[in-house]
């Protein structure tokens, strides 16, 4: 709380103070949120200045009154892995002190079903880890934009760098605990419209998707809080819903499931979730290696669930008849050949697995890769949240040779 009260202060300093949009320069981490939401902040006061909006209507909602100073705010999201981090959730609440610090008029509503319903404004972001070219190095970037619910328009965008080497990357509960990285087609849309130039057509296939995000979002609650009758209930009213077929509902019903002890449901959770990342192109399991070896960290709960995972994973293989590769991946630690081995090994190490778990009738067909650091996403080799996805296990599908 202390880190993000200090940067709510940076802030609201910022707005009295007019700062200058953001550059190509880095800044410290406040004061780059401070620069970004000022600069958000001053566009959409200038494009609603300019184009005074009546607060009529909904695309969601047909004719439903909107209130023309409620915002919503749908949680930054990490533009590589998908994940909602912890700093994810303090450039929320710097973003929701600035708004209402703008005008006693504004108001910040929490992102549930009736709110999207009622409000006029979301904002959204995302944050990435990637090339300066002005300063010749890999650094955090924040997008931001703020988006009319009513037609789609993006009212107000920009994006700032960030100079601080790390920031705190640890998920929150429902990507902490997903067996896989949720970066599917719904995050792609939300990464555009964060990012400048993003246009009107973005901006309306972003906003259809809030109508299911708002419900998973009180079933993400109530996942967290331990309610898991209610969080199942919910993430299946999602699912029903436009954009609702999402891996984050799955991966979200799965935790469910398997924490109220109902592992058969989890299982066929997983199954769908498995399904819409092949559909996706997009399968990164969370399967967590003891350092430097082919054997699994020894955590007994989460022994059971990679169970659950690699027999789901062989039984799609085997009954659709689909041919992957297993690629490894390790962080930049350690030498390139180590690397390499090790990476190869662990992917031998899942086929294996894969081979064993299948139906009595059916045959999985998968080979392996390994790559070392070769693909790493993040590159830093802290061995810790931050490059936690340069460690993962990839599906990938392939022709099959000999159908």
């Amino acid at each position: 709380m202390h880190r993000v009260g200090t940067l709510v202060l940076f802030v609201v300093a910022a707005l009295l103070g007019g700062c200058a949009p953001p550059s190509n320069d880095a800044f410290e981490f406040q004061v780059a949120v401070a620069r970004l939401t000022s600069d958000v902040l001053n566009q959409f006061s200038t494009k609603t200045l300019l184009s005074p909006l009546s607060g009529v209507g909904g695309l969601l909602t047909g004719a439903a009154r909107r209130d023309p100073n409620a915002f919503v705010i749908d949680p930054v999201v990490d533009g590589d892995t998908g994940d909602v981090t912890a700093t994810s959730e303090q450039i929320d609440e710097a973003f929701a002190a600035a708004i209402q610090n703008a005008s006693a008029n504004y108001h910040v509503l929490p992102l549930d079903t009736k709110n999207v319903l009622a409000s006029r404004y979301v904002v959204t972001g995302a944050i990435k880890f990637e090339q300066n070219a002005f300063l010749n190095r890999r650094l955090y970037r924040i997008y931001a934009s703020i988006v009319d619910i009513q037609d789609g328009a993006i009212l107000a965008n920009s994006a700032v760098w960030v100079s601080n080497k790390k920031l705190d990357d640890t998920p929150v509960a429902l990507y902490r605990n997903s067996p896989m990285y949720l970066k599917d087609k719904i995050v792609m849309r939300q990464l555009i419209v964060a990012q400048p130039q993003a246009g009107e057509e973005a901006g309306r296939g972003y906003v259809a998707t809030l109508d299911a995000g708002s419900v998973t979002s009180e079933a993400s609650t109530a996942l967290s809080g331990g309610d898991y009758v209610r969080a199942i209930s919910l993430f299946e009213q999602s699912l029903i819903r436009p954009d609702g077929q999402t891996m984050k509902n799955y991966s979200g019903l799965y935790q469910a499931y398997y924490r109220s002890n109902q592992k058969d449901k989890a299982g066929e959770a997983f199954a769908k979730l498995f399904e819409i990342g092949v559909a996706n192109n997009s399968v990164t399991v969370k399967f967590l290696f003891a350092v430097g070896s082919t054997e699994f960290v020894n955590n007994p709960d989460l022994v059971t669930q990679y169970d659950i995972w690699l027999r789901q994973a062989s039984r799609y293989l085997a009954t659709t008849g689909t041919c992957m590769t297993v690629v490894g991946h390790t962080s930049h630690t350690g030498t390139a050949e180590y690397n390499l081995r090790l990476s190869r090994e662990r992917a031998e190490k899942i086929q294996h697995l894969l081979v064993s778990f299948a139906p009595p009738s059916g045959h999985v067909n998968v080979d392996t890769l390994g790559r070392g650091f070769e693909e790493n996403i993040i590159g830093t080799g802290t061995d810790d949240e931050q490059d936690a996805i340069d460690r993962r296990v990839e599906f990938r599908v392939r022709a099959c040779q000999n159908a």
